[in-house]
């Protein structure tokens, strides 16, 4: 099996469909072909594995973290020279292909709440910036800064094998910062 199928209803992927029209890079899943039947997108897509089970069990070495980190970085910067924002980066969005490369690969587009001042996303709010809390949807699409915070909080997960939760706070990160600076730090030992 070298290719796996996703099946994606037209409402629930529209930024999906807006990222495998985009220009190719390598850190993007190679998209074989898709196609549009009763309502719903078919994409026939490059066969992956997750590296989230092995993120989660630390598996993953040095290098590999450091793969992960300069992969996302580089199609995150691909993204937004194509004028196309994220908005939900996170690690189990990440993907590894047989050949090892890191590449994005499932991005899930977020949920839209209709409030008094206008449409809002209904997000994660662990990975999502403090834009999320005070920006309407059609602004955070416009604004690429949105995916430096999710990136920011992919990061601090990798370096320091801990998952996000929302008890990540500013005291957690000055923490870990002076941990490194008195070098009580070691994220990478086992």
């Amino acid at each position: 099996n070298h290719f796996t199928m996703k099946i994606l209803n037209e409402i629930e992927c529209q930024k999906e469909i807006q990222i495998t029209t985009a220009p190719k890079h390598e850190n993007l899943v190679i998209n074989y072909e898709q196609f549009y039947q009763n309502g719903n997108y078919y994409f026939v897509q490059e066969k992956m594995e997750s590296v989230h089970q092995y993120v989660s069990s630390f598996e993953l070495d040095y290098t590999q973290r450091m793969d992960i980190i300069n992969s996302v970085m580089k199609v995150v910067h691909h993204l937004h020279q194509n004028n196309i924002t994220l908005l939900n980066l996170n690690l189990e969005s990440v993907q590894m292909s047989k050949t090892g490369k890191f590449k994005l690969v499932d991005v899930i587009t977020l949920d839209r709440l209709a409030t008094e001042k206008g449409t809002v996303f209904n997000g994660d709010q662990t990975f999502s910036g403090p834009e999320f809390k005070i920006c309407l949807a059609d602004n955070l699409e416009k604004e690429p800064k949105v995916d430096y915070y999710s990136l920011g909080i992919l990061i601090i997960q990798l370096i320091t094998k801990c998952k996000p939760s929302s008890q990540f706070s500013n005291d957690y990160f000055s923490q870990i910062v002076d941990d490194i600076k008195n070098k009580s730090f070691s994220p990478f030992s086992q």
